[in-house]
């Protein structure tokens, strides 16, 4: 609703006409009811959904075990990981070790599990992991809207798979 001029704004979108695995693009949207056009950018998925167990509505106990027991706690630690960089726009790098000052919050959740930091970095190809003392994360250019497009779209999609976790969890552990 444009309130000025109490226009309803609505756009002719067939959302089947967007492929969700598709590399994106970008849509030219036209009003169907003024002359308003809207611009709309579609990204893919980093599909970082792959780093934890396929969500199933009819888990087990050993497979919310393992989620809550592992997978969970260090896709958790990633969101700790990428707050840390969203935080601070000028941040380059982080360390990957507990005790350091400007170390993450509960960085050792993701520790245990080297590779799923390697498969992580595959993904979203802005961070590089560097073995030296201490091992950290960086990210090749904060200061490039891709290199912070990219640290957001992690951090949201990490956001959302926590939530679709903690509901698989919350759902499938009632029926258990």
């Amino acid at each position: 609703l444009d309130q000025p001029n109490n226009l309803y704004h609505e756009y002719a979108l067939a959302p089947d006409s967007i492929n969700p695995c598709s590399k994106g693009g970008v849509y030219e949207l036209q009003c169907l009811r003024s002359q308003h056009q809207l611009q709309v950018k579609v990204q893919p998925a980093l599909r970082l959904q792959e780093l934890l167990p396929p969500y199933t509505e009819d888990a087990t106990a050993e497979d919310l075990g393992v989620l809550v027991d592992q997978e969970l706690w260090r896709f958790m630690g990633f969101y700790y990981v990428l707050s840390t960089f969203a935080a601070d726009p000028n941040r380059k790098s982080t360390p990957l070790a507990a005790g350091y000052v400007d170390s993450p919050a509960h960085v050792d959740w993701i520790l245990n599990d080297s590779g799923m930091l390697d498969k992580f970095c595959a993904r979203c190809p802005v961070f590089v992991r560097s073995y030296g003392a201490p091992p950290s994360l960086t990210l090749t250019d904060p200061t490039k809207p891709k290199s912070r497009g990219m640290l957001l779209k992690a951090l949201l999609e990490v956001k959302m798979l926590i939530v679709r976790a903690i509901t698989q969890i919350r759902f499938s552990g009632e029926t258990l």
